[in-house]
């Protein structure tokens, strides 16, 4: 997993090129539907997945998506890029992973814009609803989900080739996963690779709208700030998957925007957390007098994209007395600006490839005065 997350920071980076904010205050959208077809197989990354490995998998797809036409489609993308909503059907040919059902949020950019056809990196982020999960007593071969609903990403390659009518035809290529993000174990995952056509035809535009430039101009941020964030979560421990335990901490972090138009920011800080279902482990592994709170510190690199932000987090732990755990984590969020000064969001903590807790947040952003203008 961790590979796949030091992709989303090449595909952002890469991708995002900037504009001028010229007629920001303007707002110009074309709307499409896409109908796609998905064929790929189940990767089995652990041995204890194998029961998997090589799965055939197919499905069905549809999604609303939404062009910009506007400044701000310039000012994140000089090629442009589009946003939607979707839902697919994937048909797992197994018979421990069952088929499942997502709804999901999409993201493209353009990273070539040629003639007659566009080449987008794509990512989603939704819901998973599944059956068949892990159960103590009538189920205890899965051990890749313990959850009927859970987190879905997807990351790839799509290119649409434009007919003369304005439609479009397209291919894409996909890695997909699903996870409870570590709120209840046994929690593998499971990861698959598809392949796709689709079909995407134009339903509606919509006239130019002219919008409130200083509502918008108030969720960018353009120098930098000092973050408090307090954050919380229940999952369960390894050895008792059927009682929930509160995990909670804070951060703080200094950030500093960066780029032609401040749309990403680097970020170094500290954070401290208390984990109640480690104890119990301790309990259970007789090591009941080592504490169940860490302290880490991190660095990291964050996407300012209108009012969401994506992060990506390297962490060192100075203080960890659990042996279980490896000193080195990596976190990733995605965080909605209410305002100025205030977010909520989800963040999740992996280590080796592997979830350990995801858990929800709400930050404060402390800007110099008169440093919060780009």
């Amino acid at each position: 997993m961790f590979k796949v997350f030091i992709f989303i920071i090449f595909f952002f980076s890469f991708s995002f090129s900037y504009a001028s904010f010229d007629t920001l205050n303007f707002k110009n959208v074309s709307y499409f539907i896409r109908t796609g077809f998905h064929n790929g197989t189940v990767w089995a990354h652990s041995p204890n997945a194998n029961y998997a490995a090589g799965a055939l998998v197919n499905g069905i797809e549809i999604e609303l998506i939404r062009k910009r036409n506007d400044s701000l489609d310039m000012h994140y993308n000089k090629n442009g890029f589009v946003s939607g909503y979707g839902i697919n059907y994937f048909i797992v040919n197994n018979p421990v992973i069952k088929n499942n059902f997502n709804v999901f949020y999409t993201l493209e950019s353009t990273i070539f814009k040629f003639k007659k056809a566009d080449i987008f990196l794509k990512a989603c982020a939704g819901l998973n609803f599944i059956n068949n999960p892990y159960d103590s007593v009538y189920n205890l071969s899965n051990l890749s989900y313990s959850s009927a609903v859970n987190a879905f990403l997807s990351l790839g390659l799509l290119s649409n080739y434009f007919l003369k009518n304005g439609n479009s035809i397209g291919l894409k290529i996909q890695f997909n996963h699903f996870s409870n993000g570590g709120i209840k174990d046994p929690n593998l995952g499971v990861n698959f690779i598809t392949s796709a056509i689709s079909y995407q035809f134009k339903i509606n535009e919509k006239p130019k709208l002219k919008l409130n430039i200083k509502r918008r101009l108030n969720i960018i941020e353009g120098n930098e700030n000092l973050q408090f964030t307090a954050f919380a979560t229940y999952k369960t421990s390894t050895v008792n998957t059927e009682n929930f335990y509160l995990l909670n901490g804070f951060s703080l972090s200094y950030n500093k925007p960066f780029g032609i138009k401040k749309t990403h920011s680097l970020c170094v800080g500290a954070e401290w957390l208390e984990d109640r279902a480690m104890t119990e482990l301790l309990i259970y592994s007789g090591a009941q007098r080592l504490s169940n709170q860490r302290v880490g510190i991190i660095v990291g690199h964050e996407f300012l994209f209108h009012q969401f932000t994506w992060g990506q987090h390297l962490g060192y732990y100075i203080f960890k007395d659990i042996p279980y755990l490896n000193n080195l984590y990596h976190r990733h969020s995605v965080s909605y600006k209410l305002n100025l000064h205030w977010s909520i969001g989800i963040s999740l903590l992996a280590g080796n490839q592997k979830a350990q807790f995801t858990d929800f947040r709400l930050t404060y952003k402390l800007f110099k005065k008169g440093k919060h203008s780009i």
